[in-house]
């Protein structure tokens, strides 16, 4: 069953859209400043799930302009509408800088990085079995492999 409704408990995806309808209701110029605070908190997590802290920047600039722009300019629909748009668009040209930056900077270091003497990488082992070394050198054969290596 879909919808916002089962078994007589409200879904917790219909909380936020239950508080924009709400202030909707109350004032209509406060659709975009409500949305825009909801936004905002939802964008909260993401700082500790992903430890960026672009997110906590785009949150705190969400939530307060929202609650700005529905305090003193209550009368200006569109306008929270704007300025969540172009909040979003400046972040997403900022996350893509920041991950080109860090996806330049891993290759960069990859290619520079001397080979460590007790790296495990793949060996082929006679009849093309692949063997990993072990730390103190030896070779082993691969698990599900009980041929061992001489």
């Amino acid at each position: 069953m879909s919808g916002a409704r089962h078994a007589g408990r409200v879904h917790h995806s219909a909380q936020p859209a239950a508080l924009v309808g709400a202030a909707t209701l109350h004032h209509l110029g406060w659709f975009y400043p409500a949305l825009l605070i909801v936004v905002g908190a939802h964008y909260l997590p993401f700082v500790f799930l992903y430890g960026m802290w672009t997110f906590a920047l785009l949150a705190g600039l969400m939530i307060t302009g929202g609650v700005w722009i529905g305090m003193t300019m209550p009368g200006a629909l569109s306008l929270g509408g704007w300025y969540g748009a172009v909040l979003l668009l400046v972040f997403a040209v900022l996350g893509l800088v920041m991950s080109r930056g860090e996806q330049r900077t891993t290759a960069a270091t990859a290619a520079t990085a001397a080979p460590r003497a007790d790296a495990s990488f793949p060996l082929r082992a006679p009849g093309g079995r692949v063997a990993v070394a072990e730390p103190h050198g030896r070779p082993r054969c691969a698990p599900g492999n009980p041929a061992e290596i001489s």
